[in-house]
């Protein structure tokens, strides 16, 4: 390889910046000897709703040490090396960090380093990061869930639905450009029916840009059948609803129940299986995340068997990304859908290694944000080039980027874009 496309590391840096609610997160630049050069700009999960099983974030002191570990420990190591190498890369950061979570430099070190590596080979060999990443596999775009009114750990506790997320999915688009504006319109709508329901609304959002009014997770589940079957009727898109329990947040350890504040419940295991199981028919919900606690797996299995075959029963806290964790929900028939955050393993590689043992098992992989993010739109990419048919990245605010991204790969693609095969009831 000549020096014009070389991609050799020459230089990484990296930099404390602002994310999206005003606070400080890591970005680290690579560059290659061929003058490719990637960025990357580490999200943030929200502190009530991280999950036990993923790795630590930051290290003891936080992103101030975060970027100093990068200057100091991982820059010297990496440059010199191939960025186009990126599974020796990553193995290069955990023997840098030498903890099994990240403790020393933390995750998000790791993974804006990892996700800067593969830009930067990228840029270098002039391709977009979802070709170098899919490789010689078939590409296939990924279709929105809008978590359209929010609720739980990321909204007003008692004043707000439990639930965290009351999600709109346009599975019947045909494109990529009709599904974001399904749920551009869909997002718009609700606004104007919080209005109506909740008179003291005034147009509250939470962290994902979700509205959230005063209203349970049943009147909110109403409110958006509303909106979908209004969209139907204007754009002839099939529109399904879906939530996000977030149930570890809703979980007493101590008396072994399910807190409701909103509702002023307290439902055990069985009484949450049931309750899920009501809004399941009632709804004809087609993505249910996280409906148990993040160590339940019977629960999952149970949920699974019963609808496993009608509606996507979803993973988050439970598997945190993992490799290990998935593998013993497979072994358990625990869930047929996981979410993917490239944060919560720390590299790509352990990312990649999870979607591609839900793929050989027959797991949706969903392609997630965090809570806070930035204006980093590597996550379309990685979710169109690891075959991830459906992605969270939000409506409002920085989501709209990741979306905007997902437009731009469409059209790059033209006539050989193919959108996933998603049915109804999967």
């Amino acid at each position: 390889m000549n020096k014009l496309n070389s991609t050799i590391i020459k230089t990484v840096r990296a930099r404390k910046v602002l994310d999206a609610r005003a606070g400080y997160t890591i970005e680290v630049d690579v560059l290659t000897e061929g003058g490719g050069i990637g960025r990357s700009t580490a999200p943030v999960g929200a502190a009530e709703s991280r999950s036990a099983w993923e790795v630590q974030a930051y290290p003891f002191g936080g992103v101030d040490e975060a970027v100093e570990k990068a200057k100091n420990d991982i820059a010297p190591r990496l440059i010199g090396m191939d960025a186009n190498e990126q599974e020796h890369i990553d193995q290069t950061l955990r023997k840098i960090d030498g903890t099994p979570n990240f403790a020393r430099i933390g995750g998000n070190t790791a993974t804006v380093t990892s996700i800067a590596v593969a830009k930067a080979t990228a840029s270098t060999l002039e391709i977009p990061l979802y070709k170098y990443l899919c490789g010689l596999s078939e590409t296939e775009l990924s279709i929105p869930i809008a978590n359209t009114i929010g609720g739980g750990p990321h909204a007003r506790r008692g004043k707000a639905p439990d639930m965290q997320e009351h999600q709109v999915i346009p599975v019947g688009a045909k494109s990529i450009a009709s599904a974001v504006n399904a749920v551009a319109m869909a997002h718009q709508r609700t606004m104007d029916l919080c209005n109506i329901k909740d008179p003291d609304f005034w147009g509250r959002a939470d962290y994902e840009h979700a509205w959230v009014p005063n209203i349970t997770d049943v009147e909110s589940l109403e409110l958006l059948t509303q909106v979908c079957e209004d969209l139907k009727n204007e754009t002839g898109i099939n529109l399904c609803l879906g939530i996000d329990v977030a149930a570890s947040s809703l979980w007493n350890e101590t008396k072994e129940v399910y807190l409701y504040r909103r509702e002023g419940l307290a439902r055990d295991t069985g009484e949450q299986l049931d309750f899920i199981s009501d809004l399941i028919e009632e709804f004809s919900l087609y993505f249910i995340e996280d409906p148990f606690h993040d160590d339940d797996y019977a629960s999952f299995k149970e949920l699974t068997t019963k609808y496993g075959d009608r509606c996507l029963i979803c993973g988050d806290d439970i598997f945190a990304c993992s490799y290990r964790r998935l593998m013993k929900g497979i072994e358990t028939g625990a869930a047929n859908s996981v979410i993917i955050k490239v944060n919560m393993v720390g590299t790509l590689t352990d990312a990649f290694k999870t979607v591609e043992l839900a793929h050989k098992h027959g797991y949706i992989p969903v392609q997630s944000r965090r809570s806070v993010e930035n204006e980093d739109t590597a996550i379309a990419h990685i979710a169109v080039g690891w075959a991830c048919p459906l992605n969270k990245f939000a409506v409002g605010g920085d989501g709209a980027l990741k979306l905007n991204e997902l437009l731009r790969i469409e059209e790059e693609l033209g006539l050989q874009a193919k959108m996933p095969n998603l049915r109804l009831n999967p």
